[in-house]
C-alpha cells in the first residue's frame, strides 16, 4: 500500500504502523467521521470512495491510498470534515481508539 503521507517512513516504522491498523468495512451512506466530533483515529482508505463535506458543502472525494483523521488525532482536536461512504469501502484504522 502506498500512502503519500507515510512515504518517508523507514520500512520498520511502516511495519509497526501497519501492524497497529485494523480493517473496518463501511457501506454506502455510512458516516465514517463527522465534522465536529472528537478525533476517532487515523484512517487509510484501502478500497472504495467517500465524499468529503465541510460545513455541509461538498469539498471532494477520497479513495484508495488516501488517509484522513491525522490532524484530529495528532492535535487532540475535533474532526474538521465529514466523510460519508459513496459505495462499499474497506478502511484500515489505527487500533488505539
Amino acid at each position: 500500500m502506498r500512502v503519500p503521507l507515510l512515504a518517508d517512513l523507514e520500512p520498520e516504522e511502516f511495519q509497526l504502523l501497519a501492524d497497529a491498523m485494523v480493517p473496518q468495512i463501511f457501506h454506502a451512506g455510512d458516516v465514517v467521521t463527522a465534522e465536529g466530533a472528537g478525533g476517532d483515529g487515523f484512517f487509510v482508505v484501502e478500497s472504495g470512495e467517500a465524499s468529503v463535506n465541510v460545513q455541509g458543502e461538498k469539498r471532494g472525494a477520497i479513495g484508495p491510498f488516501d488517509c484522513f483523521g491525522e490532524v484530529a488525532l495528532l492535535m487532540g482536536s475535533e474532526m474538521n470534515r465529514t466523510a460519508t461512504k459513496k459505495k462499499r469501502e474497506r478502511l484500515k484504522k489505527d487500533s488505539e481508539k
